[in-house]
Order: C-alpha cells, then sequence, then structure tokens
C-alpha cells in the first residue's frame, strides 16, 4: 500500500496539467499512488494523461462535470493511502514537498494535516516570519489544497468537502477542521508549490461566488467571529466583489462587518457610505 494518495483534480485544462501531473513524478519521495480525477474535461485530458498511466501506480477517474468540492471527494474514495494530498491542475508542486511534509506527520501518532507555504502571483501565499499560532489563530486557510498533506483518517471520520459549494469549498473545509478539532494542523515556512498564473484568475467575480460566501456564512459566522484578523479580510473582499457586481446593499453590510472586527479602521465607515 502506498503512504500517500496523491489527488490531482481537472477540467479542461490539458495544457496545464501534464506539468502538474510530472511536478509530482519528479518528487524526492516516492512512496506514493497518483489519482488524476477528470471533472467532466471535453477537452484532450485523456490523451494527456494517458501516457502516465501505471496500473497501481497512476491512475485515471472520469465523472460527469460536478464541481471541484466532489472531484476531490472522489479521489478521496479511491485512495489507498495512509495520506492524501491535493493537486490542483494548474499549481506544480517542488520536488521536496511530499517529503518534507511526511517527515513532519510522520512525527505524530495522531490525525495531522501540513500545510506548506506557497508561490502565488510571483509571492508567498503568507509572510515567511509568520509563525503557527499566528497563522492559526488567522485562519490562515489561503494556501489552499495544494498545500495540504493529512491524515486520510481525518475523511474517515467524517470531514469532507461540502459539494454544494461551487466555490470557496477549501476555507469550508478548513473551519470544519478548526470547528471539529482532534487535528493537529503544522504550518511549514518552506515554499514548495507554486500557482500557474491564468489570464483573469484572481479578478473574475460571480454572483454564485457572493452565493457561495453567503452559505459559508450561514454555516460558519458565529464560528469564525472568533478570528477578527480573519473576519475583516473576508468581509472587506467580499465587499469589493459585491460592489463591483453592483449589489450596493451587500457591499454596505460587508464593509460594516468588517468595521465590526476591527473597530478601529474607520476607513471602513466611508467605504459602507459611499457604496
Amino acid at each position: 500500500m502506498p503512504s500517500v494518495s496523491v489527488i490531482i483534480t481537472t477540467h479542461n485544462r490539458s495544457s496545464l496539467l501534464q506539468q502538474a501531473i510530472e511536478s509530482v513524478l519528479h518528487q524526492s519521495f516516492q512512496d506514493y499512488e497518483i489519482i488524476i480525477v477528470d471533472d467532466g474535461s471535453t477537452d484532450d485530458t485523456q490523451k494527456i494523461v494517458e501516457p502516465h498511466l501505471v496500473p497501481g501506480r497512476v491512475c485515471y477517474f472520469f465523472q460527469n462535470n460536478a464541481g471541484v468540492a466532489a472531484a476531490r471527494n472522489a479521489g478521496v474514495r479511491l485512495a489507498k493511502g495512509k495520506y492524501v494530498a491535493f493537486l490542483d491542475d494548474d499549481d506544480i508542486w517542488l520536488p521536496e514537498k511530499l517529503e518534507k511534509q511526511h517527515l513532519e506527520a510522520g512525527k505524530l501518532q495522531k490525525p495531522v494535516m501540513v500545510i506548506t507555504n506557497g508561490i502565488r502571483n510571483s509571492k508567498p501565499v503568507w509572510d515567511t516570519h509568520a509563525d503557527s499560532e499566528f497563522l492559526i489563530d488567522t485562519l490562515e486557510f489561503r494556501a489552499g489544497p495544494p498545500a495540504w498533506f493529512m491524515s486520510k483518517e481525518i475523511f474517515d471520520e467524517g470531514c469532507w468537502f461540502d459539494e454544494n459549494f461551487a466555490s470557496c469549498e477549501d476555507i469550508d473545509f478548513f473551519v470544519q477542521l478548526m470547528r471539529r478539532g482532534g487535528v493537529t494542523i503544522l504550518y511549514l515556512k518552506d515554499i514548495l508549490y507554486k500557482s500557474q498564473t491564468l489570464p483573469l484568475r484572481n479578478t473574475l467575480v460571480s454572483t454564485q461566488s457572493i452565493v457561495d460566501r453567503d452559505y459559508f456564512l450561514q454555516k460558519h459566522y458565529q464560528y469564525i467571529r472568533g478570528f477578527p484578523n480573519f473576519c475583516y479580510a473576508f468581509f472587506k473582499t467580499f465587499a469589493k466583489d459585491a460592489r463591483r457586481l453592483g449589489l450596493k446593499q451587500k457591499a454596505r453590510q460587508c464593509y460594516l462587518k468588517a468595521l465590526a472586527a476591527k473597530p478601529w479602521r474607520l476607513e471602513m465607515i466611508g467605504k459602507a457610505l459611499l457604496v
């Protein structure tokens, strides 16, 4: 049985998928299986994957398009490893990622999530000087699933990606984990993955993303209120996106909630009034 199950999810990004797969094959740690979950691609994804398939080592699973949360869950159900690591088709791992995370996880005899730092938009995802206590206090999840390495036991005990989300499924999963407790979360300062830049990837805002964030708040608002730094950043971003979509009342509400998280940030009052 492999020690680690690497789950690569993909949808219509065959041009990027090749690099993602190769970044796993070039890992210094080799005790793994790769499960490629194709979430209903209509491009030449299968053709790109086929040369890499090795029975018992690299497998390909196709499902009708159901979203990234469903794709990750499908991969976990197929996983045989003690640990699970996720990789998106538009990200790549640096060669020592699995080795370093596996080493840290192996020091504990209980469920663990090891999160590494990474590069996005040419910058580290979080401040490399921050310690784990600060990162947990701020609900630092932004590195996302490509940075995560976790005990499969976490899923066996009932923590799964919520398939009702089209987006925000990663932060929802992380907050679920925090609320459940019983899992040690470790942060590695090492930069061990890179996000491949896609045009407009970080600038597109959809009404669905607004719906997803409202759903997230329905589930977790009372809990996240205990993390003012996170709340401030969440509502500030939410307000900006709502404003861009012309949702003035929503934007105003979010600016005021950002202010409630950090009452000394009085500029939020001005932003709320100017919406």
